[in-house]
């Protein structure tokens, strides 16, 4: 008889350094291993999240990090954040995706016009440091795709995280290589 092996279980996107998992990673960690996810990819918003990020990878076999600054953290970063994002990601071997980047128009504080700038420099990291990229795109379909058209992006490597568009939309993006992320924002009304 054959001996069945579990199944290793990937979960890309987690942020692990949220308040919520202070008081017990660890445990956190072996729960998830106990049940056969053997790699987990932890996200920065920010540049302090981003080094959290990496430090919890560094901390535990099995945990990568993804360093980028989130559409709705534009506004509190400092005009350096972006050179920061990018020694970390080539400084550290754990580091191995761009994000959480991206467009979010569901959260009305930071406008479009900021927005677009950051993830313009946060592809180009990507680029520079050959990384695939985490996209976030809440409620900003039409200006994601025209973002990538008006600069000629025709290939991408990277997830579409969190994707709650059209059929239309999810080949849009097929045809530029990426992902295709489902999260529980898909059961929203």
């Amino acid at each position: 008889m054959q001996k069945q092996t579990a199944m290793e279980l990937t979960d890309t996107h987690t942020h692990l350094h949220f308040d919520s998992y202070q008081d017990d990673l660890p445990e956190v960690v072996e729960r998830a291993r106990q049940v056969g996810v053997q790699r987990i990819l932890t996200l920065g918003t920010n540049y302090p999240s981003s080094q959290e990020a990496v430090k919890i990878a560094q901390q535990y076999a099995g945990i990568f990090a993804a360093v980028g600054i989130h559409p709705t953290d534009i506004l509190k970063s400092d005009p350096k954040d972006p050179e920061k994002i990018k020694e970390l990601a080539t400084r550290n071997q754990k580091v191995v995706a761009i994000g959480e980047i991206g467009l979010d128009l569901y959260w009305k504080d930071v406008p479009l016009e900021a927005q677009l700038p950051m993830l313009e420099t946060m592809l180009e990291i990507a680029r520079e440091t050959d990384l695939p990229v985490v996209i976030h795109n809440r409620e900003a379909q039409q200006a994601m795709q025209r973002f990538f058209r008006d600069r000629s992006i025709t290939r991408l490597r990277g997830v579409m995280h969190s994707f709650a568009g059209s059929v239309e939309d999810v080949q849009f993006y097929l045809e530029l290589g990426m992902y295709i992320s489902f999260t529980g924002v898909v059961t929203f009304k």
